[in-house]
């Protein structure tokens, strides 16, 4: 199995299904909602590594080890769930980044 680190705490592993797996700790369980930010930063790196080097990643898998709990909490989500959420921030904070800058032009003349 090869495993390409993306960060500190999360891995593309290359075996069967490639998923993007973040890794994370609690004191008391957590939901799926809970876990958005998660699902949404790892649907993200999946795009991203699709983007650069041409591997598809399906999946997203947020593994929690939640203190006194005998097993993580593991949320698997197939990365077409939140596909369009992470275009949408990218298209609305590449909107807000070209206000900004007219706004500079602006006042620069």
């Amino acid at each position: 199995t090869e495993i390409y680190p993306l960060s500190l705490h999360d891995a593309l592993p290359i075996y069967g299904k490639n998923a993007i797996i973040d890794y994370k700790t609690s004191r008391k369980p957590k939901s799926e909602e809970y876990c958005l930010g998660y699902l949404l930063q790892g649907t993200a790196y999946g795009m991203m590594v699709y983007e650069q080097y041409r591997i598809e990643v399906p999946l997203v898998v947020v593994i929690i080890a939640v203190d006194h709990a005998r097993e993580p909490t593991i949320y698997e989500v197939p990365i077409t769930k939140y596909c369009k959420q992470v275009q949408n921030v990218f298209i609305t904070q590449r909107k807000e980044e070209d206000e900004v800058v007219q706004s500079v032009f602006k006042y620069a003349a």
